[in-house]
């Protein structure tokens, strides 16, 4: 019977079935389901063009001989060059010797019109440039020879500025300034050693092959060792506050990992065949005491037993990828406000590096904002946030390392110094494309220490390499400090 029919002989509306309120209920649910895959299918076909499209220009920036180099899109906005507003100004001062005097023409009329000139004063500039003629020094040692019976070998005397006692083919060799220069142009702005060769001969009129010059650096970064090892004994004696960062290298074509460890006084450079930071507490010790501020990777939690603090622009960056990801409004809105809470953060240490603010202010915004995290990491969880509350839980496990950030006005907020001091190396890479064998990469490492660390402490390289030249292999030059305590 038709269900009008069925009204009309009983005036009420027919039983229901139960079998088909349940096709009826299935119905509905496949129908949903079908145009949520709808959906599904139609934003994978929008993610697919996109990579697609992703993946060409990929390819064909590949095939543009700039490809590395490019930056994609330039910025609406980009920074202004030159110095921010209200920096004083920088010029050069007067030199403190005058080596020449050249004087003008006299100036008799005006040079473009000839007219005559009144008010004629007197001025002067001054230039410093380089020499016409670089010719090299060329030293003659005459020094003394014996055997000794007891010790079984030649023994020779010495003069203070002679770093080599050579003889027969090695009588005449390469002097210590033109070998640290060699050694800078190399190992830390990246020069390949036929350029160097080529700017020895050109500028400096010194002739050297490029294999001699690989040679005179194995042998100086042999001599530095002593050197190096006292570097490493004060970084980690001495300093508070050092960064750590690594990088991809190549040694021989086989992937490696350049490390970098580092305070304001001291860069040490460590080519290795892994990425596990147990090569940190190779450099540092055991006994550092210090906050060693590094990035995210995982090694440095499973390796050290330091006092670490994290980079916090690495945080930020992982907090805007996760909102990105994250679908439901309320969500993203929960992890933008950690975005925001991190750029308090470097709003504060701004404010005190510009001494903007006192030092109780300071630490009483410190403490709002260690409160602010805590209620963000105990926020009550939402099924429906999954993902923000796994988010919560790790900042749990690394409270700890972000903490002490706030507490500490001194700690960096950021790993930037340990970027900023490999990005030399990154630029040899570019260059070189590594290092051909083990050897050249331990002697990279060595000198680039050295000669970076050099600057950091405003020292002249070149003296330092002659002072580890003239001295015997174990005697460290301890360039830092204003006595050098080791003997000559």
């Amino acid at each position: 019977m038709k269900h009008s029919d069925w009204r009309e002989a009983t005036g009420t509306s027919p039983p229901v079935c139960p079998r088909c309120v349940r096709l009826g209920q299935e119905i509905t649910a496949l129908r949903r389901e079908l145009e949520q895959l709808r959906q599904d299918n139609q934003k994978l076909r929008q993610d697919n063009q996109h990579l697609k499209e992703s993946l060409a220009a990929a390819q064909r920036s590949g095939k543009r001989q700039a490809a590395p180099f490019s930056r994609g899109t330039r910025k609406q906005s980009p920074k202004k060059p030159g110095r921010k507003k209200g920096h004083p100004g920088a010029q050069r001062e007067k030199p403190d010797r005058v080596d020449r005097t050249l004087e003008a023409p006299p100036l008799e009329s005006c040079p473009d019109c000839g007219g005559a000139l009144e008010d004629t004063q007197p001025e002067e500039n001054y230039e410093t440039d380089l020499p016409e003629t670089s010719e090299p020094v060329n030293t003659r040692f005459v020094f003394a020879r014996g055997w000794c019976p007891r010790c079984q070998k030649w023994v020779f005397s010495r003069h203070p500025e002679q770093s080599s006692t050579a003889i027969g083919a090695a009588v005449c060799h390469v002097g210590p300034r033109a070998r640290a220069l060699a050694a800078d142009l190399k190992c830390r702005l990246g020069l390949p050693f036929r350029k160097v060769q080529g700017l020895l001969k050109d500028l400096y009129r010194i002739e050297v092959t490029a294999g001699a010059l690989v040679q005179s650096n194995h042998r100086l970064a042999k001599r530095a060792l002593a050197t190096e090892e006292a570097m490493k004994q004060a970084l980690a004696g001495e300093e508070q506050i050092v960064g750590a960062d690594e990088t991809g290298w190549r040694v021989a074509s086989e992937s490696h990992w350049l490390w970098v460890v580092c305070s304001e006084r001291f860069t040490i450079y460590e080519i290795t065949s892994h990425r596990i930071a147990k090569i940190v507490r190779e450099i540092l010790g055991e006994g550092f005491e210090g906050f060693l501020v590094r990035d995210g990777w995982s090694s440095y939690d499973a390796q050290l037993s330091y006092r670490m603090v994290r980079c916090l622009r690495h945080l930020q960056r992982n907090a805007e990828d996760l909102e990105d990801e994250l679908e439901l409004q309320a969500a993203a809105e929960t992890v933008a406000l950690f975005i925001w809470w991190i750029d308090g953060v470097f709003d504060l240490k701004k404010q005190h590096r510009r001494a903007e603010t006192s030092a109780e202010r300071y630490q009483a915004q410190a403490q709002e904002m260690i409160e602010w995290l805590d209620e963000f990491i105990a926020q009550e969880k939402d099924p429906s946030m999954a993902c923000v509350s796994d988010f919560a839980a790790k900042l749990e496990a690394i409270r700890h390392q972000i903490v002490p950030i706030l507490e500490h006005p001194e700690i960096p907020a950021t790993n930037n110094h340990s970027e900023r001091q490999i990005r030399p190396a990154v630029l040899h890479r570019k260059i070189s494309a590594g290092n051909k064998t083990a050897k050249g990469a331990k002697t990279l490492g060595r000198l680039a220490s050295l000669a970076v660390s050099c600057r950091q402490n405003r020292v002249n390289f070149a003296d330092v390499v002659q002072r580890i030249l003239t001295r015997a292999p174990d005697q460290p030059v301890v360039f830092w400090e204003t006595t050098d305590p080791s003997p000559s």
